[in-house]
């Protein structure tokens, strides 16, 4: 779907679409599922609403209704970050639970390679009003809610088995996504981006670099102010 108001930088294609197919068996894998909140019980014996806000190609939707054949999955797309928390909250019934997991692109670990396109990546972010540190701001984001609890993920990089090689090939294809903007940033040639972005991803094996993937959920009020519909 379009969006001529999107800050996205990746590219709205059927490579982009099978990136988010080995993203999301990337975090299925490290979730062992498709949620962290509690809320097993109630998908297994009770009817309630599910909204999916953001998720990718819908391959979540697909195998939560096929988990949990009883209930009704609505989708969303992806809009500003205060706004949408808003709108969550307030949608949500008092006692569901809202869920966010986010993605810090900064690695640990980086070689010299890998640091230069973080570097070049984190400059025509901040170019375009875009922010590293939301993931690390859920907690806050969800401060409407209570039992909040917060955590993060780690991915191995090109190593460490199924994990290592889904999140390299989840990073080389962010990497080939975003060539047209980052290789002028970087001053090369689409040949000589290619190269580095290859490069890039054999560092992460060899310097044993990890990502961060935090997660955040919480329940909305039983007794809440905010409207509901």
């Amino acid at each position: 779907m379009g969006n001529a108001k999107s800050k996205s930088l990746l590219p709205n294609n059927k490579k982009e679409l099978n990136r988010w197919e080995t993203q999301h068996e990337l975090v299925r894998l490290l979730a062992h599922g498709n949620f962290h909140a509690p809320m097993d019980e109630a998908l297994s014996d009770r009817g309630i609403m599910v909204l999916e806000v953001g998720c990718g190609t819908g391959n979540w939707v697909l195998e939560m209704s096929k988990d949990y054949p009883l209930f009704f999955f609505l989708t969303f797309t992806r809009v500003e970050w205060i706004e949408a928390i808003d709108e969550l909250v307030r949608v949500t019934k008092p006692g569901g639970w809202i869920e966010i997991v986010e993605f810090d692109p900064i690695l640990e670990r980086p070689g010299p390679t890998c640091d230069r396109f973080l570097k070049s990546f984190q400059t025509i972010c901040e170019a375009r009003d875009i922010h590293f540190e939301v993931g690390f701001n859920l907690p806050q984001l969800l401060g409407k809610l209570d039992n909040v609890h917060s955590d993060k993920m780690a991915a191995t990089v090109g190593w460490n088995g199924r994990v290592g090689q889904l999140a390299a090939q989840n990073s080389h294809l962010i990497a080939m996504g975003l060539a047209e903007k980052l290789a002028p940033e970087l001053g090369v040639s689409m040949e000589e981006y290619t190269q580095l972005a290859a490069k890039f991803i054999k560092e992460c094996s060899e310097h044993k670099a990890w990502g961060k993937i935090p997660y955040a959920y919480g329940m909305k009020p039983l007794s809440s102010g905010v409207e509901h519909t």
